[in-house]
């Protein structure tokens, strides 16, 4: 998909040193329309929790396995159709899970 005007940033690799604790992507807040977050292929059976900053094992929006991802489109929100990725944690399984995340 083609978007005139518009770049892809990697915003880095994250790791989510302990099962238990909510990590945030990043304390800035950055105002995206497209969100990438891709779990490493390395995490093994290392599953890991995407949400807010009460995510965990039993409260998630999606869950990923080693090697998969997902793409969160900004239709409308902050501040005009934006999503803030300070806003965005991620959890762990197990200790010692990555992931990657980049956006436009």
């Amino acid at each position: 998909m083609a978007v005139v005007g518009k770049s892809f940033n990697l915003g880095g690799k994250l790791d989510i040193p302990s099962a238990g604790t909510a990590v945030q992507l990043t304390s800035t807040q950055i105002g995206v329309e497209v969100l990438i977050i891709e779990a490493d292929e390395g995490n093994g059976s290392k599953k890991v929790y995407v949400g807010d900053s009460s995510v965990s094992a039993t409260k998630y929006a999606t869950v990923l396995a080693a090697g998969e991802s997902i793409t969160l489109r900004v239709s409308s929100g902050w501040p005009v159709n934006q999503l803030d990725i300070s806003t965005v944690y991620v959890d762990t399984s197990s200790n010692g899970a990555d992931v990657q995340w980049s956006y436009m």
